[in-house]
């Protein structure tokens, strides 16, 4: 839930949502590391700046997570977590790279721009 806020919360950007459309309780994370920029605001670092950090080392965590999951699947011998592990890696891989879940951040800097006098 939102705290009191004047701002609504920050957008997640799309690319992001649609890789990881099967894991909501990543996205949910992702969305609260947001909230923390605005509710937590630093001094020293433009918000925009901060956010991206938010998004790249929370997705970088959920990689190392699904890298996890799909050796434990692979030492447990189970196909059908092995499937399951191979495709939340490939889902967090993607939402956390460059090239596509982090390529279009126009939304997210927009949100920044526009509520910097807020924030």
């Amino acid at each position: 839930m939102w705290p009191l806020s004047p701002l609504p919360q920050p957008p997640l950007p799309q690319r992001i949502k649609e890789y990881l459309d099967e894991y909501p309780d990543l996205l949910e994370r992702l969305q609260q590391g947001l909230n923390d920029v605005v509710l937590k605001p630093s001094l020293a670092t433009p918000p925009f700046e901060v956010a991206i950090w938010a998004l790249k080392d929370s997705l970088e965590t959920f990689y190392i997570d699904a890298q996890a999951e799909l050796h434990a699947a692979r030492d447990a011998g189970d196909a059908m977590a092995i499937t399951r592990a191979e495709k939340k890696e490939i889902a967090v891989g993607y939402a956390g790279s460059s090239g596509y879940g982090m390529r279009d951040l126009r939304e997210l800097r927009q949100y920044f721009e526009e509520n910097r006098q807020v924030l």
